[in-house]
C-alpha cells in the first residue's frame, strides 16, 4: 500500500491480527486489522500513520436515586437500622391534634413541652426523646414533611 507505519513496539507486543481479506482503503484496512486490539490508527500526513491506545469505551451514565427513609410501613421496621416513627396527616385527624407538638406528645418516649420562653414554635420546637442525650440531639435528624426540623436553642 506504500505507507509508512511508525509504531512503539510495546503497544503491539503480544497482539495478533486475524489478517485482512478484500479491498480496503488504507485507513479502513488498518482499522479492520486493529479491531478489538485496544489500539487505533492515527494519520500523521504524507501517507504516514502511527498506532496509539484507543480511548476507553464510554460507559452509559448511571444515576442512582434513593430515599434512605423509604416509605415507612410497619413491616419495614426490621429493615431499618435506626428508630423512627412516622406520623401521617391521617394521624392528626384521628387524634384531634392541631399542632405538631400535640402529635409528638402522643409518641411514647417523646416530650414536646409548651413554649419555654425561647421563642419556640412548631418549626423550632424544644422537645426531648427518652435516651437521647440533649448534647447529641442536634445530630439527630427530625423531619417534618420531609424537611429537617431545626432544634430550638
Amino acid at each position: 500500500s506504500g505507507i509508512t507505519l511508525s509504531v512503539d513496539a510495546s503497544l503491539t507486543r503480544g497482539k495478533q491480527s486475524n489478517g485482512l481479506h478484500g479491498d480496503y482503503d488504507v485507513e479502513s484496512g488498518l482499522q479492520q486489522l486493529l479491531d478489538g486490539s485496544g489500539l487505533q490508527v492515527k494519520p500523521l500526513g504524507n501517507n504516514s500513520w502511527t498506532l496509539e491506545p484507543a480511548p476507553a469505551p464510554k460507559e452509559d451514565a448511571l444515576t442512582v436515586v434513593g430515599d434512605w427513609l423509604g416509605d415507612a410501613r410497619e413491616n419495614d421496621v426490621f429493615e431499618h437500622a435506626g428508630a423512627r416513627d412516622v406520623i401521617r396527616r391521617e394521624d392528626f385527624a384521628k387524634t384531634g391534634a392541631t399542632t405538631m407538638r400535640e402529635v409528638l406528645n402522643r409518641i411514647p418516649g417523646v416530650s414536646a413541652p409548651e413554649n419555654n420562653g425561647t421563642g419556640s414554635h412548631d418549626l423550632a420546637m424544644n422537645f426531648a426523646i427518652r435516651g437521647l442525650n440533649p448534647r447529641l440531639a442536634s445530630r439527630s435528624t427530625v423531619l417534618m414533611d420531609g424537611i429537617p426540623v431545626p432544634f430550638a436553642p
